[in-house]
């Protein structure tokens, strides 16, 4: 029986601007540095910990510090919920599933889920920054499942990233997955997960299924 939910956050709850360039492009392209540079950079400042923008400037020998906050603070504004999250997450979290987030966002995007009045809905939201570790690591979902207070095989995770998410869940035993909302993942990809989805609405089949077969 299903018990809890977790979700990833980005191409999961939240739509992902993919026609803009991206955050890391934007940053390569004004400062003049190696693009493969300045993710790594980003990750380690960013998704790894939270540091301040000051911090990052400093280790990209970078001194306009303002026009680097812009670039973020445009990319924050282009994000929304997509259409159905809300309301899944309501009828959920009425239903009685305990609901957690996993994230290897950025570290500001705790605020960006308040903005959208969802965190009532989660037990917990974990960023990898807090940790200093990212998803697929074993440790992210290892304290979901003790915050959960519940089995591994009750758990079921849902995310749009084949490696972070469905790799993460299925090392922890929880069931996968993937959310394919552009229907642009191969079937033998796909057939990495347990289940693949192209809306959080999808959801309520699989859940409905999973309890079915595990009733007895």
């Amino acid at each position: 029986m299903i018990k809890a939910i977790s979700f990833d956050i980005g191409g999961t709850l939240v739509e992902v601007d993919r026609n803009s360039k991206s955050i890391i492009d934007k940053i390569s392209q004004t400062t003049g540095i190696d693009k493969n540079k300045i993710k790594k950079i980003f990750r380690r400042n960013f998704v790894e910990k939270s540091n301040s923008v000051f911090a990052f400037c400093d280790e990209i020998n970078f001194k306009n510090v303002s026009v680097i906050e812009h670039i973020i603070n445009e990319h924050k504004s282009r994000s929304k919920l997509y259409p159905e999250t809300y309301e899944v997450l309501n009828i959920l979290s009425s239903m009685g599933y305990k609901l957690i987030t996993i994230s290897n966002d950025s570290c500001w995007n705790k605020k960006k889920l308040n903005k959208y009045d969802v965190t009532k809905f989660f037990v917990e939201e974990i960023y990898s920054y807090q940790y200093g570790v990212t998803k697929p690591h074993i440790s992210l979902f290892n304290y979901a499942q003790q915050k959960l207070n519940v089995n591994s095989s009750e758990i079921m995770h849902i995310g749009d990233t084949l490696h972070s998410d469905i790799v993460g869940a299925n090392n922890a035993g929880w069931i996968s997955v993937l959310i394919d909302r552009e229907k642009k993942i191969t079937s033998s990809n796909r057939s990495k997960a347990k289940y693949t989805i192209y809306s959080l609405e999808d959801l309520f089949s699989i859940i409905e299924y999973e309890n079915t077969m595990n009733s007895g």
